[in-house]
């Protein structure tokens, strides 16, 4: 029988790879958000000014905080510690921020919010009380008494950190199981069926399954079965190794379905993304192996020992390149090899038949034995390439003394000789409290249970992000679908289709307009939301938008009087039906736009 401590501690390899994806999904969010920057973050948009302020030095700052020039310069500062992040620079700091700054983006609207954002921001929550810099990182490779870039003979770690983040994913799929709770998932199994219906949504592979309602039915079941189940047979004390790896196999299946039939925005690629912390220690010491051939056993390394920044860049090489067998040696105390390396003002690298390679030979050598980046070896080595290549080494070997001290500060945050690093009582402490208070929260989520959370708890909650539900297709898919019909008059009195530009009044029997025109996943969930009449509050906002944007880009005697933002809502019908869906048009708002003009 398996451990509880084997049960919740996570690979130190795996939490490597798991910070790296991490790094590199921010970036990707920060990316698909920037397409909507001016329109979904800046007063332009579709956030309102506020509204009541006398002070000018208070609107002042308000417009500023509202402008695309310190929203951009957001991104932009959360972009580079997202970089940190995922090469393992300051990790626990970089972390930090990286939180903070996607809680401020996604405060700044929340109509645009969906369930993978918000499991974006726990990674990172739970993830600055787990070693994340540990292996295969900048802060990993800057100790001074090793040249094995911090890496013992253990591997595994476990804390309250570890059993908090794994808890948080079995969370997401068990309570998504329990908020699925009506007959179209149990026991009819058509919410598959209402799922790929969806326009919006379905890709071509999701409505070519949609002829297969058979399939759909199972695979409704297996999907509801996995989540439920799942979560508790990932912590199985029996049969813990195979069990657990079938089902992250099977986690990971689920999510690339789903982005073959759907196009749910970047919620598969974060679930992906947690998923990577329960890959075991079994799967890298089976793996790691199979890459180290003895041509890369035998890489020796030989920088000069007066040279910080040369023995550091011989550590990034080796981290980076997964290189964990490569030995690093000072060159002085072998004569002959510090004769070459004083001859070539280079570093030495030796290979297995024991030849020696020098400046950019010696870079291609260790792309070449890299189990990951070898085929870029082929790349770099083309006679194009050799003179840049050269060119690039010797700036760096002749200014290496600069970039010493300009690298001084890089340091280590590895293990200590036990493979664990040191945790501090009461963070595990507290970590433990925030764990329980993360699943009593689930547990508020689900109906029927007399669980409730008081003020001002809910304030503590919001403040750290740790408010979730995890609803998706919960309790069950929309049986309806829609589009958006935008008509208008200007000044000279023609009507025009503000949807598309075109200077006539559009027909909203039109069947064209059924093509889901959302520039962005990110869109579509922004007017999928103001349909719902707790958002009707918002719709003043997005046709002020639209009545400055228009005005912005025509002229003074085309800008809008007003326009109509209609919604054309069609029903789903069942499964077997043939009868045809019905549509109901719904005038969701009417605005003036000669005051919203720019």
């Amino acid at each position: 029988m398996t451990s509880f401590r084997n049960l919740f501690e996570c690979d130190l390899r795996s939490l490597a790879l798991f910070r790296l994806a991490l790094g590199l999904a921010f970036l990707i969010d920060l990316l698909s958000r920037a397409r909507d920057l001016r329109a979904h973050y800046t007063y332009f948009g579709v956030i309102p000014e506020p509204t009541g302020v006398e002070s000018v030095f208070l609107k002042s700052l308000y417009l500023v905080v509202g402008s695309v020039y310190f929203q951009g310069s957001v991104f932009l500062v959360a972009g580079l510690f997202a970089v940190a992040v995922a090469v393992g620079y300051k990790t626990k700091f970089s972390t930090l921020i990286c939180w903070f700054l996607l809680l401020w983006i996604q405060s700044r609207n929340n109509l645009v919010f969906q369930g993978g954002d918000k499991l974006l921001l726990l990674m990172f929550f739970w993830g600055y009380f787990l070693p994340l810099g540990a292996r295969y990182s900048v802060d990993a490779i800057g100790d001074n008494h090793s040249t094995d870039n911090g890496h013992g003979s253990i591997h595994t770690y476990f804390s309250m950190g570890t059993v908090a983040i794994l808890l948080q994913v079995a969370c997401l799929y068990f309570f998504s199981a329990l908020l699925k709770n009506t007959p179209e998932w149990m026991p009819d199994g058509t919410a598959l069926h209402y799922a790929l219906h969806l326009g919006s949504f379905a890709r071509p592979v999701g409505e070519w399954v949609l002829h297969f309602p058979s399939l759909l039915q199972w695979l409704t079941y297996y999907v509801w079965i996995l989540e439920f189940i799942g979560p508790f047979l990932l912590f199985s004390p029996w049969f813990f190794l195979s069990l657990r790896l079938s089902l992250w196999v099977q986690f990971v299946a689920l999510h690339v379905g789903i982005v073959l039939c759907m196009n749910v925005g970047l919620f598969p690629l974060f679930n992906t993304v947690s998923l990577l912390l329960f890959i075991p220690s079994w799967f890298w010491d089976r793996l790691i192996p199979l890459f180290q051939s003895q041509e890369k056993i035998a890489l020796t390394i030989f920088y000069d020992e007066d040279c910080g920044f040369c023995r550091k860049m011989c550590l990034f090489l080796k981290t980076f390149l997964i290189l964990p067998s490569a030995s690093i040696h000072p060159a002085q105390p072998r004569p002959e090899v510090f004769e070459v390396m004083e001859r070539e003002n280079s570093w030495v690298v030796y290979d297995s038949n024991g030849l020696a390679y020098t400046q950019w030979e010696g870079v291609l050598l260790l792309f070449r034995c890299s189990p990951i980046f070898w085929p870029i070896a082929h790349v770099l080595g083309l006679s194009l390439f050799h003179p840049i290549g050269t060119w690039i080494y010797q700036m760096i070997a002749n200014n290496r003394g600069t970039l010493s001290r300009l690298t001084h500060f890089v340091h280590s945050n590895h293990a200590d000789d036990q493979g664990e690093l040191r945790r501090s009582p009461s963070v595990e402490v507290l970590v433990g409290v925030l764990a329980l208070y993360m699943i009593f929260i689930n547990l508020t989520t689900v109906p029927n249970l007399p669980l409730a959370i008081s003020d001002p708890v809910p304030f503590i909650q919001r403040s750290l992000g740790l408010n979730q539900i995890w609803d998706m297709f919960a309790p069950s898919p929309r049986e309806w679908d829609g589009w958006y019909v935008v008509s208008g008059q200007v000044i000279d009195g023609t009507a025009v289709n503000v949807s598309n530009g075109e200077l006539k009044t559009p027909n909203l029997e039109d069947s064209s307009l059924q093509e889901y025109p959302y520039s962005s996943y990110r869109w579509r969930k922004y007017l999928q939301n103001i349909v719902a009449t707790k958002f009707q509050g918002d719709r003043k906002h997005y046709g002020a938008y639209l009545c400055r944007l228009w005005n912005e880009s025509h002229q003074p005697l085309q800008h809008l009087l007003h326009l109509e933002i209609d919604f054309i809502k069609e029903d789903t019908p069942p499964p077997n039906s043939n009868q045809r869906p019905k549509q109901e048009i719904m005038k969701l708002w009417r605005q003036g736009c000669l005051k919203n003009s720019v």
